[in-house]
């Protein structure tokens, strides 16, 4: 992944803003959190870069659950404010067990081939920007960036709400 930004720390108010976006379908909250991280991403020295925005996706099963893919959300934001498209790359091949209390190696093996490429759309040569809510130990972002590249994308950048404390330093 040739870089990584992030609005914040997941700690604090922020914590609370994504828990309400994110689980009370807080869409308003969703909206302001994806126009902050907009504003962010187009500061970074690679943004003139990305070519199209890729949400993570997450397993139909979760989304019934859920009710929404608060990726897809937050990338839709974005691209009003940046002009970029929002493509939906990858589907999630596996109703994954949620990251949370997991182990970095159970992420990572919980993740293991856990996308694939949409067959509709080429990305061979392309520099995307993956977006999502949350990083804690990177794995998901990674895999989803080894898929992408595994087909050919030329690059792979990634936006997030929140960092993890623990990995709360500047990547990218």
């Amino acid at each position: 992944m040739e870089g990584i930004c992030r609005l914040g720390v997941y700690e604090n108010a922020l914590a609370r803003a994504i828990k309400n976006f994110k689980y009370h379908h807080s869409i308003t909250v969703g909206n302001v959190l994806g126009d902050m991280l907009a504003e962010v991403l187009t500061e970074q020295k690679w943004f003139d870069q990305i070519e199209a925005l890729c949400p993570v996706p997450i397993h139909w099963t979760r989304r019934i659950d859920r009710g929404f893919n608060q990726s897809q959300l937050l990338a839709e934001r974005i691209s009003v404010s940046t002009r970029l498209p929002v493509i939906k790359l990858l589907k999630r091949t596996k109703p994954t067990l949620r990251q949370v209390g997991l182990s970095p190696s159970a992420r990572k093996e919980n993740l293991k081939d856990a996308f694939i490429l949409r067959p509709l759309w080429p990305v061979t040569g392309t520099k995307i920007c993956l977006v999502d809510d949350i990083m804690t130990t990177g794995s998901t972002l990674f895999e989803a960036a080894r898929t992408l590249l595994d087909d050919k994308a030329d690059e792979v950048f990634a936006t997030v709400l929140a960092k993890a404390d623990h990995i709360a330093g500047s990547i990218g």
